[in-house]
């Protein structure tokens, strides 16, 4: 990331990152497009961030 910006990224499958993210959106009703920022800490995964918009890194 650099000033806010995805400079670059990798994408990979994790299934308890997708329950994760299922269960997040779930609880907090979201419904559309939303960016959300998550850090993993050695094998945790954690939500920083959410925006009711598509991420930077989406084109």
């Amino acid at each position: 990331m650099r000033a806010g910006e995805t400079d670059k990224a990798v994408s990979f499958k994790d299934k308890k990152l997708f329950d994760l993210i299922e269960d997040f959106v779930k609880k907090a009703g979201y419904n559309g497009q939303i960016d959300i920022d998550i850090f993993d800490v050695n094998g945790e995964y954690y939500i920083s961030e959410v925006n009711p918009r598509f991420g930077g890194g989406y084109p």
